[in-house]
Protein backbone atom coordinates (compact mmCIF):
# COMPACT_ATOMS: atom_id res chain seq x y z
CA UNK A 1 0.00 0.00 0.00
CA UNK A 2 1.16 3.11 -0.93
CA UNK A 3 2.28 6.09 1.99
CA UNK A 4 0.03 8.75 2.64
CA UNK A 5 1.23 12.36 4.27
CA UNK A 6 -0.77 14.33 5.81
CA UNK A 7 0.18 17.74 7.23
CA UNK A 8 -2.51 19.85 9.19
CA UNK A 9 -0.54 23.16 8.36
CA UNK A 10 -0.99 25.00 12.37
CA UNK A 11 2.21 26.43 12.66
CA UNK A 12 5.33 27.25 10.28
CA UNK A 13 7.19 24.15 11.69
CA UNK A 14 4.45 21.84 10.16
CA UNK A 15 4.46 24.27 7.23
CA UNK A 16 8.82 23.96 7.00
CA UNK A 17 8.04 19.92 7.32
CA UNK A 18 5.56 19.78 4.40
CA UNK A 19 7.75 21.67 2.11
CA UNK A 20 10.29 19.78 3.12
CA UNK A 21 8.56 16.58 2.34
CA UNK A 22 7.26 18.17 -0.79
CA UNK A 23 10.88 19.00 -2.34
CA UNK A 24 11.84 15.42 -1.60
CA UNK A 25 9.23 13.72 -3.87
CA UNK A 26 11.21 12.28 -6.82
CA UNK A 27 9.49 13.16 -10.27
CA UNK A 28 7.95 10.25 -11.25
CA UNK A 29 4.38 9.61 -12.50
CA UNK A 30 1.27 8.75 -10.36
CA UNK A 31 2.57 11.03 -7.71
CA UNK A 32 0.20 13.73 -6.34
CA UNK A 33 0.48 16.69 -3.56
CA UNK A 34 -2.88 17.84 -2.74
CA UNK A 35 -3.72 21.00 -0.58
CA UNK A 36 -7.27 21.76 0.79
CA UNK A 37 -9.40 23.28 3.45
CA UNK A 38 -10.51 20.90 6.48
CA UNK A 39 -13.92 19.58 5.55
CA UNK A 40 -16.58 19.72 7.95
CA UNK A 41 -16.77 16.65 10.41
CA UNK A 42 -19.35 14.42 11.37
CA UNK A 43 -19.78 15.68 14.90
CA UNK A 44 -20.46 19.28 12.61
CA UNK A 45 -22.92 17.94 10.39
CA UNK A 46 -25.06 17.09 13.01
CA UNK A 47 -25.90 20.59 14.11
CA UNK A 48 -27.63 20.87 10.29
CA UNK A 49 -30.23 18.36 10.98
CA UNK A 50 -32.38 19.76 13.92
CA UNK A 51 -32.64 22.50 11.72
CA UNK A 52 -33.69 19.97 8.80
CA UNK A 53 -36.25 18.35 10.65
CA UNK A 54 -37.50 22.07 11.89
CA UNK A 55 -38.45 22.66 8.09
CA UNK A 56 -39.94 19.02 7.39
CA UNK A 57 -42.03 19.15 10.22
CA UNK A 58 -43.38 22.97 9.65
CA UNK A 59 -42.86 23.97 5.72
CA UNK A 60 -44.94 22.85 3.14
CA UNK A 61 -42.83 22.42 -0.43
CA UNK A 62 -45.05 22.32 -3.70
CA UNK A 63 -44.94 18.82 -4.75
CA UNK A 64 -46.54 17.41 -8.14
CA UNK A 65 -48.72 20.77 -8.09
CA UNK A 66 -50.10 19.75 -4.11
CA UNK A 67 -48.01 21.56 -0.98
CA UNK A 68 -46.71 19.05 0.70
CA UNK A 69 -44.35 18.11 4.14
CA UNK A 70 -41.22 16.64 2.92
CA UNK A 71 -38.59 14.63 4.66
CA UNK A 72 -35.47 15.61 6.07
CA UNK A 73 -33.03 14.43 3.41
CA UNK A 74 -35.05 15.76 0.90
CA UNK A 75 -34.89 19.55 3.01
CA UNK A 76 -31.32 19.03 2.82
CA UNK A 77 -31.49 18.66 -1.39
CA UNK A 78 -33.48 21.70 -1.41
CA UNK A 79 -31.48 23.96 0.82
CA UNK A 80 -27.72 23.05 -0.26
CA UNK A 81 -29.48 23.96 -4.02
CA UNK A 82 -30.73 27.32 -2.57
CA UNK A 83 -27.49 27.90 -1.01
CA UNK A 84 -25.23 26.99 -3.97
CA UNK A 85 -27.89 28.40 -6.52
CA UNK A 86 -27.32 25.10 -8.38
CA UNK A 87 -29.80 23.56 -10.62
CA UNK A 88 -30.81 20.46 -9.56
CA UNK A 89 -28.80 17.42 -10.83
CA UNK A 90 -31.12 15.03 -12.93
CA UNK A 91 -29.65 11.03 -13.61
CA UNK A 92 -31.75 8.73 -15.69
CA UNK A 93 -31.05 5.33 -14.32
CA UNK A 94 -33.13 2.08 -14.82
CA UNK A 95 -35.79 4.07 -17.02
CA UNK A 96 -36.35 6.65 -13.86
CA UNK A 97 -34.97 10.22 -13.33
CA UNK A 98 -33.38 10.37 -10.10
CA UNK A 99 -32.62 14.42 -8.54
CA UNK A 100 -29.32 14.32 -7.02
CA UNK A 101 -28.50 16.60 -3.96
CA UNK A 102 -25.59 18.03 -3.12
CA UNK A 103 -23.64 16.39 -0.33
CA UNK A 104 -22.04 18.33 2.13
CA UNK A 105 -19.23 16.02 3.53
CA UNK A 106 -16.90 17.69 1.02
CA UNK A 107 -17.83 21.06 2.10
CA UNK A 108 -15.19 23.11 4.04
CA UNK A 109 -15.63 24.24 7.81
CA UNK A 110 -15.84 28.00 6.43
CA UNK A 111 -18.13 26.82 3.67
CA UNK A 112 -20.13 24.75 6.28
CA UNK A 113 -20.31 27.61 8.57
CA UNK A 114 -21.65 29.78 5.14
CA UNK A 115 -24.47 26.73 4.81
CA UNK A 116 -25.33 27.05 8.37
CA UNK A 117 -25.77 31.14 8.64
CA UNK A 118 -28.06 30.92 5.55
CA UNK A 119 -30.08 27.96 6.87
CA UNK A 120 -30.69 29.99 10.27
CA UNK A 121 -31.57 33.25 8.26
CA UNK A 122 -33.88 31.33 6.11
CA UNK A 123 -35.75 29.58 9.41
CA UNK A 124 -35.49 33.25 11.08
CA UNK A 125 -37.48 34.28 7.66
CA UNK A 126 -40.24 31.69 8.37
CA UNK A 127 -40.59 32.33 11.97
CA UNK A 128 -39.14 28.94 13.09
CA UNK A 129 -38.18 28.25 16.45
CA UNK A 130 -34.47 26.21 17.10
CA UNK A 131 -34.03 25.26 20.26
CA UNK A 132 -31.18 26.97 22.20
CA UNK A 133 -29.22 23.62 23.07
CA UNK A 134 -28.74 23.73 19.09
CA UNK A 135 -29.32 27.46 18.48
CA UNK A 136 -26.09 27.83 20.82
CA UNK A 137 -23.66 25.02 19.15
CA UNK A 138 -24.43 26.25 15.71
CA UNK A 139 -23.65 29.92 16.74
CA UNK A 140 -20.41 28.75 18.26
CA UNK A 141 -19.46 26.88 15.21
CA UNK A 142 -20.44 29.86 12.64
CA UNK A 143 -18.42 32.31 14.90
CA UNK A 144 -15.51 30.08 15.06
CA UNK A 145 -15.25 29.41 11.13
CA UNK A 146 -15.80 32.37 10.28
CA UNK A 147 -19.45 31.56 8.32
CA UNK A 148 -21.51 35.36 8.94
CA UNK A 149 -22.03 36.01 5.68
CA UNK A 150 -22.71 39.97 4.25
CA UNK A 151 -26.28 41.26 5.58
CA UNK A 152 -26.44 38.18 8.14
CA UNK A 153 -25.71 38.85 11.37
CA UNK A 154 -25.20 35.51 13.09
CA UNK A 155 -26.07 36.08 16.70
CA UNK A 156 -28.82 38.14 15.02
CA UNK A 157 -30.30 35.42 13.24
CA UNK A 158 -29.83 32.97 16.02
CA UNK A 159 -31.45 34.95 17.89
CA UNK A 160 -34.28 35.96 15.67
CA UNK A 161 -34.85 31.70 14.97
CA UNK A 162 -34.79 31.29 18.89
CA UNK A 163 -37.61 34.04 19.66
CA UNK A 164 -40.13 34.07 16.37
CA UNK A 165 -43.52 32.26 17.42
CA UNK A 166 -44.79 29.73 14.94
CA UNK A 167 -48.19 31.22 13.56
CA UNK A 168 -50.44 28.87 15.99
CA UNK A 169 -48.06 25.95 14.94
CA UNK A 170 -49.50 25.64 11.30
CA UNK A 171 -47.08 24.37 9.24
CA UNK A 172 -46.17 27.66 6.44
CA UNK A 173 -46.72 27.64 3.18
CA UNK A 174 -43.95 29.87 2.53
CA UNK A 175 -41.59 29.64 -0.37
CA UNK A 176 -37.57 29.28 -0.48
CA UNK A 177 -37.38 32.87 -2.56
CA UNK A 178 -34.24 34.44 -0.98
CA UNK A 179 -31.48 36.86 -1.59
CA UNK A 180 -28.66 34.80 0.22
CA UNK A 181 -27.03 32.80 -1.87
CA UNK A 182 -23.28 31.76 -2.17
CA UNK A 183 -21.27 34.01 -3.72
CA UNK A 184 -23.56 37.32 -2.83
Amino acid sequence: MAKKHIYRVANDDVRREAQAAVAAIPITEGLFVIISEETRTLEQNALLWPCLRLFARNVKLAVDGEMALMDEETWKDVMTGAFTGEQARMVKYGGALILVGRSTSQMGKKEFADFLTFILSEMAARGLVLPARYSDDIAEYISRYGGCRENVEVRGASRLAGEASSAEGAPSTVGLESDFRRGK
